[in-house]
């Protein structure tokens, strides 16, 4: 969306520049400073977008992956008896939770979504409840 506003804004520039040239007087040289400045502009902001853009694909496969080996993990924790082990996963639990919900709403975003790439499409949040509800 953002990459076909800049496009537009450079095309209304450029149009605005001919019309300019073609009504008035005005010295080329003004002329190619307000093309350059409607260029320069959306570069500026393209530019960062497209290296965000190159690592989300690798990022994406990562998350799934580490969203795949925490939620296999929980299961195998859920049967555990190690009550420090269980503790330190429900930190790492409570780290991944965090991680995805500011990823969703990083990208859903309006003004800045489309640096933001969703990078945890395939994830979702994991439950894991510290007691087990057992009493000694």
């Amino acid at each position: 969306m953002i990459i076909f506003i800049l496009g537009l804004i450079a095309l209304v520039g450029c149009g605005v520049c001919v019309y300019l040239d073609a009504k008035t007087s005005i010295n080329e040289r003004l002329i190619a400073i307000i093309c350059f400045a409607c260029i320069a502009v959306s570069a500026t902001i393209v530019v960062p977008q497209i290296a965000v853009w190159a690592g989300a694909a690798e990022k994406t496969v990562e998350n799934a992956e580490t969203y795949e080996d925490m939620k296999t993990y929980a299961e195998v924790m859920e049967k555990s008896k190690d009550e420090y082990g269980r503790a330190m996963f429900y930190t790492d639990i409570c780290e991944w939770n965090a991680q995805v919900e500011a990823g969703d709403d990083m990208c859903d975003n309006i003004w800045v979504g489309s640096y933001f790439p969703n990078t945890y499409e395939d994830c979702k949040t994991i439950t894991f409840e510290l007691s087990r509800g057992e009493t000694n």
